[in-house]
């Protein structure tokens, strides 16, 4: 009888906390509703740290379906419609009065004046794709107003509304549950530890290597290099969801005493990348773990974030004496956790947890083999330009491409060792570099210039950089020629060759031709590209562009009939076109009765 009570008061709470109206930090006249009337329950919270980027909002969870009415969380205007098979899909950004911005990421569908707006821009424009910016006068909304659905579209894992409050014109998203403004949050639950790592970074090889970590308590004493590090693997908890969430604030005390202190903090979109630094970048390369780190790196400008860094997170046994090492973790609600450990001088006992040796983990070209050349060692400034040549091989990186100096090295793979790889489905027209260590984050894209050979004049269009793994997988980074040389941008390190792209892309629909398609609502593909990927698409009906829906997630175009403004009741004629980054084309036609 009990839990029969629960279960029926649990949302009625949940909704008195949600309509509840919160003012915005200085400024009675800003008062935000939450954008559901759902009782709030999180998939995740702001800070989170993701793939190059910390989270810039929350996600409302919405029951797994699509459909949640969302309204507009205050008075404003419709200042941006965007819509994207990638990134927030279909997203809404609202300007208010104070410079704010409320912005709803990843819905399934516009309300009905928006999205009649949006499609005669798409019709226009001929592309699924747009960004519009309509003036003050175009769309207002007033707070409460309906707007759209929540959905799953863009680069969403599920059916979800991210949910942003910007300042600045737009610029800085803030953290809206620590500033008080979302009503309904319920969170008496701490943070909790998943991992903790010990590491020391060699100052002369200027790269760092796991010497212990521990995933639960450790009553043991910890022996440590001389100098050492501490990276943190944590997430919060909060009531009403399984959600893995931010932890806000890590701090680490040496015998009592507080030596480093971090908080997540308010980040610019600017500054977002930096999450790189904030994290223990190779954990996340070979563990998949995301570890917040104690060693400041010079290249990082969140400085500010960090209240108290003592020797540069660097912590350092001068004595045979244990020691006391204290860890904390902090969420947004003042909720708490710690892990203590005892540590003394003694490194040479401390093993790798992961069951790889380090120096598999960070292979830095310590040895010459007979599958790889290396080239010399090249020290590298982090706040300088740096370049590295040799005679078919060029890279370039601007300053601030990295987070701290490096001795540069670079190599030469062996090709039969992955071109025999049944994975490995093209021929390399190059040498496999492999360019430094993938261990290593890049802040800025570098310029990579590979000489190939044996490439005809006529397929010289379709050469690409691409990167390959260790399974002979290849992807595409694209390539412009510069004399001898093929070009591109890269975002990692890690080992390049230049392959052929002369395979078009690919689609399959869901109906025969001459289908009689009446009784259906829309018509679909799945499409594919093998390597450069797709860079544009075009549905034509009878001659004329049609609009069709892209998920780049699924792969899958759709045709809605109702937003496709062809006459009904006859025999149409569709074709398709596919262009992939190579320049391939691909051609589709089908004849069906609507």
């Amino acid at each position: 009888m009990r839990l029969w009570l629960f279960n029926i008061l649990f949302p009625v709470m949940g909704i008195i906390g949600m309509t509840e109206e919160l003012h915005a930090q200085g400024d009675s006249s800003v008062c935000f509703r939450n954008p559901l009337d759902l009782p709030v329950s999180l998939s995740a919270s702001y800070g989170e740290l993701r793939a190059n980027h910390f989270h810039s909002g929350v996600d409302f969870r919405v029951g797994g379906v699509i459909g949640a009415p969302v309204y507009s969380a205050e008075d404003g205007y419709v200042s941006r419609i965007s819509v994207s098979p990638s990134g927030y899909g279909n997203a809404l950004y609202i300007s208010h009065k104070g410079g704010y911005m409320s912005v709803y990421g990843h819905m399934h569908e516009f309300a009905p004046e928006i999205r009649r707006y949006v499609e005669n821009v798409q019709y226009e424009k001929e592309s699924f794709g747009v960004n519009i910016y309509p003036s003050p006068d175009e769309l207002p909304v007033t707070k409460g107003m309906y707007i759209g659905k929540a959905g799953n579209t863009g680069s969403s894992a599920g059916p979800h509304l991210h949910f942003e409050i910007r300042d600045r014109d737009g610029n800085r998203p803030l953290n809206i549950i620590s500033r008080g403004m979302v009503s309904g949050v319920i969170d008496r639950t701490p943070p909790v530890f998943r991992y903790v790592g010990f590491y020391h970074y060699d100052r002369n090889e200027l790269e760092s290597v796991r010497v212990c970590g521990y995933a639960g308590v450790y009553g043991g004493v910890v022996e440590l290099p001389e100098e050492f590090y501490v990276a943190v693997d944590a997430v919060d908890r909060q009531e009403r969801t399984n959600a893995k969430l931010a932890v806000v604030r890590y701090e680490v005390y040496f015998d009592g005493k507080l030596c480093f202190a971090y908080n997540v903090g308010e980040n610019e979109f600017s500054e977002t990348k930096y999450i790189n630094s904030v994290i223990e970048y190779a954990e996340k390369q070979n563990t998949g773990r995301t570890m917040v780190k104690t060693m400041l790196e010079p290249g990082n400008m969140l400085a500010d974030r960090y209240e108290v860094v003592e020797n540069g997170g660097i912590f350092r046994l001068d004595d045979d004496g244990i020691h006391t090492l204290r860890l904390r973790i902090c969420d947004e609600h003042g909720n708490d956790a710690e892990r203590i450990f005892k540590v003394r001088k003694g490194g040479s006992s401390c093993v790798s947890e992961t069951g790889l040796q380090d120096s598999a983990v960070f292979d830095g070209y310590r040895a010459v083999s007979g599958r790889q050349m290396i080239f010399r060692s090249v020290y590298m400034m982090w706040s300088l330009p740096n370049v590295f040549l040799s005679d078919s091989m060029k890279l370039y990186m601007p300053p601030g491409a990295l987070y701290n100096s490096i001795n540069f090295r670079a190599s030469i793979i062996s090709r039969d060792s992955l071109e025999n790889k049944p994975s490995c489905k093209c021929r390399f027209y190059s040498s496999i570099y492999k360019v430094h260590d993938r261990n290593v984050a890049l802040h800025k894209p570098a310029m990579l210039s590979i000489k190939p050979a044996g490439i005809p004049d006529s397929l010289r269009k379709h050469a690409v950089i691409a990167r390959v793994m260790p399974s002979g997988t290849v992807y595409s980074s694209g390539g412009k020629w510069n004399g001898e040389f093929l070009e591109a941008q890269i975002s990692s390190f890690g080992k390049y060759s230049v392959v052929l792209d002369t395979v078009p892309p690919s689609a399959v629909p869901d109906f025969t031709d001459n289908a009689d398609l009446r009784k259906r609502k829309s018509l679909s593909f799945r499409i594919r590209d093998d390597l450069s990927g797709i860079a544009n698409f075009r549905v034509e009906v009878d001659g004329k562009w049609v609009l069709v829906v892209y998920d780049s997630k699924n792969s899958r175009l759709t045709l809605p009939f109702e937003s496709s403004r062809m006459e009904m009741g006859k025999k149409h004629q569709l074709i398709l076109y596919l262009t992939d980054v190579a320049g391939n084309r691909y051609v589709l036609k089908r004849k069906f009765y609507k």
